[in-house]
């Protein structure tokens, strides 16, 4: 999905998108903070992918909804949005 999206679940790419979303200023420790969660992400991207293989539905069981979803949106595909890779 990426840093610019959303999840109608929190899992955790969306959690990792979430801090991300807390640190849009341009302060140098809001930059290590997005650079690190971009790396989470690719980490956790790559680590989902292959639990997928062992369980193609395991994602499906994810308790909590992100009841932020239209709105996480809108704030992502901004294009002030910072992402930092």
């Amino acid at each position: 999905m990426g840093m610019r999206s959303a999840n109608i679940y929190l899992s955790p790419c969306e959690i990792i998108r979430e801090i991300n979303d807390l640190c849009q200023s341009d302060s140098d420790k809001d930059l290590q903070i997005r650079k690190r969660c971009h790396k989470l992400e690719r980490m956790n991207k790559a680590m989902s992918d292959k639990v997928h293989e062992i369980d193609p539905k395991y994602s499906h069981s994810w308790p909590e909804r992100n009841d932020n979803e239209a709105d996480d949106w809108k704030l992502r595909i901004d294009r002030n949005y910072k992402v930092d890779k």
